[in-house]
Formats: structure tokens, C-alpha cells, sequence
């Protein structure tokens, strides 16, 4: 099975120097089970804001396959290092963009970011001195570059999903009712049930007959 080598881009007004990465890249299967094949801690960048090229674990998958990446920032000062925040940082990614280069964007908010601005206080008798500081974040970690944000073939449009979801959902209880045959505690409850409600009918049909003798 082939090993791949893998990078992607950071934004910053900072040295690179002074920043860590933590990179994880990772697909779930239909159990929701994590299934890694990059998972670094606090790594150094190199000097055009790039990570390093990592090496993946032998992936038998095909190039289509979607992965999602997640980066967290540290900025190291004197001190400490800093977390920069409790969110990491996601993208969706085919196998093949990520690996012929194409994990960042030429957007900067649309990479793992981050920026710092200074400026210099005064008192407030000393004239109005506010600063106005503009944070510009995706509305959804996963947006697909064919069809973004609004656009009606938007493939994770969060209405969309959840009725392919349900319509999954009715579809899997059908087949299985239709095959008398129960794959899940789920599916047991819900013929359960189901029984209890033919009970009561029949229960009723009796005392109907009952009533009528």
C-alpha cells in the first residue's frame, strides 16, 4: 500500500518561528469509528508558513476519498507556549488534494490562521482612541469549492443532509420490516412497538365480539 507525504499552509503576520502545529488527518467510517493517518503534536513550521511534509500510514483508499484535516496554533513566547484556541481548525479534503499540495487556499480565511495587532494606549482625556478589529471565520468548517455557501447544489447544506438522513433512515426500516428480519435494538423497539398497537386492535376486535354474543 503506497505511503503519501503531506503539507498544508498556515496564515500569519507573525514569524513562523515563533508558532507550533498540532496536524491530524483523518477519514470516519460508517461506524464513526477515527481512522488517522497523520497525527502530529506541536511541530515547527518552515519559513514560508508551510508545516512539514509528513508521512502518511500505508492507505489502501481511493483518491476520491474525503479526509478531514484539523490543525491547532501555539504561539510561543518566553514563558509558555499558547494554545491558540480550543477549537481546532477543519477542512474537508479529497486523498488527492491532499496529497499533490492542494490542502490550503490562496484565501487566508479560508487556512488555519493566525494574526496579532498592536497598538499604542492613552487615556480617554486624551482623545478617543478606539480600535477596530475585524475577525472574518467560515460559517462551516466543510465547504465545497465547486458549489460554496448558497449555491443549490451545495452537497452540505445543512437541511439537505438531515433529509437524506431521515429519508436513509425510513428506507432502512422499510427493508428491514419488509425482510422480518431486526438488525438493531433501534428497529427491535420500534417493531415492538408496533406490536403492542396490533395487540390493543386485536384486543378490541374480541371485546367488539364479546359484546355483540
Amino acid at each position: 500500500m503506497p505511503v503519501y507525504m503531506i503539507n498544508t499552509k498556515i496564515s500569519s503576520n507573525v514569524p513562523p518561528s515563533y508558532l507550533l502545529y498540532d496536524l491530524c488527518i483523518y477519514r470516519m467510517d460508517s461506524k464513526r469509528n477515527k481512522h488517522s493517518i497523520i497525527d502530529v503534536k506541536q511541530q515547527a513550521l518552515q519559513s514560508n508558513y508551510e508545516t512539514q511534509r509528513h508521512p502518511t500510514k500505508d492507505i489502501n483508499d481511493a483518491l476520491s476519498v474525503l479526509y478531514i484535516m484539523e490543525v491547532v496554533l501555539f504561539r510561543k513566547t518566553l514563558l509558555k507556549t499558547i494554545r491558540d484556541s480550543e477549537t481546532p481548525f477543519s477542512r474537508l479534503y479529497t486523498l488527492q488534494e491532499l496529497t499533490t499540495g492542494k490542502a490550503f487556499s490562496a484565501i487566508d480565511s479560508e487556512n488555519p490562521c493566525y494574526f496579532e495587532t498592536t497598538g499604542q494606549t492613552r487615556p480617554v482625556s486624551e482623545g478617543e482612541n478606539t480600535k477596530i478589529v475585524r475577525i472574518f471565520v467560515p460559517e462551516r468548517p466543510f465547504i465545497a469549492k465547486e458549489y460554496p455557501l448558497g449555491s443549490p447544489f451545495d452537497p452540505f447544506e445543512k437541511k439537505k443532509i438531515e433529509g437524506q438522513i431521515f429519508l436513509d433512515f425510513i428506507t432502512w426500516i422499510i427493508l428491514i420490516r419488509g425482510n422480518q428480519f431486526m438488525r438493531s435494538r433501534g428497529i427491535f423497539i420500534a417493531c415492538k412497538w408496533t406490536d403492542r398497537i396490533s395487540m390493543r386492535r386485536r384486543r378490541g376486535s374480541y371485546g367488539a365480539t364479546a359484546g355483540q354474543k
